[in-house]
């Protein structure tokens, strides 16, 4: 889904110097082969391979607060919500700065619609100086306010978040679609054109907004273009067949067009969508 709060963020295993690898003991030497399985086997969607690595690292050294993060992910993605919440309260005590836990917990909080908790999590993150990736906490914080029906907030913290990072593509979808609500197309359809392109470039959601956006600013022309391009790019997804659709209706206006010129009252077709469904069926 583009409104998608859990991002999986892994601690690496970092590489040793020569000497620091002299100086570690046979069971710091072996935690590190474990824990460099672990998380290889989870970026590789291993899932299995990686809870039994991450927990043999575990009973070398419970008291690891990257270990316990990584382990609480492999937990999650074998379908153990609940262990992964326990390992990543694990991993945030011994190590109240270790933000990548802090946003994995809060976004699987977020998936189980448990807002207030996941809300503290992220606001923490955000004073946190030094993270790299506060553009997706003020996503994320944005989606939050989403849900709470403040629109200005939920705006002001995907602004905030693509001052961060301008080409965070989810931020632009999602600014748009508030932009849209409410009658600013000209801004909508500016968010939407940057939402085509990064990570979401195969996504067809932005290109099927652009498209309604560009009707309601009457760039017809721009706007067929743009529905033949959903049809002939994304063949497979829901919105070939909703752009096809809309193709039809527009080509039943512009006929109820001509007839209302020659006296003709037809009846009155809607061209367009209800945007809560576009939203649910949007994915990146």
């Amino acid at each position: 889904m583009i409104a998608r709060c859990l991002i999986l963020l892994l601690i690496l295993a970092s590489c040793a110097s020569n000497k620091e690898a002299a100086d570690k003991t046979p069971e710091e030497k072996k935690f590190d082969l474990f824990y460099s399985y672990g998380t290889d086997s989870l970026i590789m969607k291993d899932y299995s391979s990686a809870v039994e690595y991450l927990r043999k690292a575990e009973e070398i050294k419970e008291s690891d607060s990257k270990l316990q993060n990584n382990l609480a992910m492999a937990y999650y993605f074998k379908g153990q919500a609940e262990m992964a919440i326990q390992h990543l309260l694990r991993s945030i005590s011994l190590d109240d700065a270790n933000s990548d836990a802090k946003n994995n917990l809060a976004g699987i909080y977020y998936q189980q619609n448990n807002l207030g908790p996941a809300k503290n999590l992220y606001l923490q993150v955000l004073n946190d100086l030094i993270y790299k990736y506060q553009f997706r906490t003020n996503y994320n914080l944005g989606l939050i306010s989403l849900k709470e029906r403040d629109q200005a907030a939920a705006l002001d913290y995907f602004t905030k978040s693509l001052k961060d990072n301008e080409d965070y593509c989810p931020s632009h979808y999602q600014a748009g679609e508030i932009h849209y609500r409410n009658f600013r197309y000209v801004e909508a359809l500016n968010h939407f054109i940057k939402a085509t392109a990064g990570t979401c470039v195969n996504s067809p959601a932005p290109h099927y907004r652009q498209a309604q956006t560009l009707l309601k600013l009457n760039r017809h022309s721009d706007a067929l273009l743009k529905l033949k391009m959903i049809i002939d790019k994304f063949p497979t997804s829901s919105f070939s067949l909703m752009a096809q659709n809309r193709l039809k209706e527009i080509n039943i206006s512009d006929a109820e067009l001509k007839q209302n010129k020659k006296g003709y009252q037809g009846t009155k077709v809607n061209i367009d969508d209800d945007p809560d469904k576009i939203l649910e069926s949007v994915k990146f």
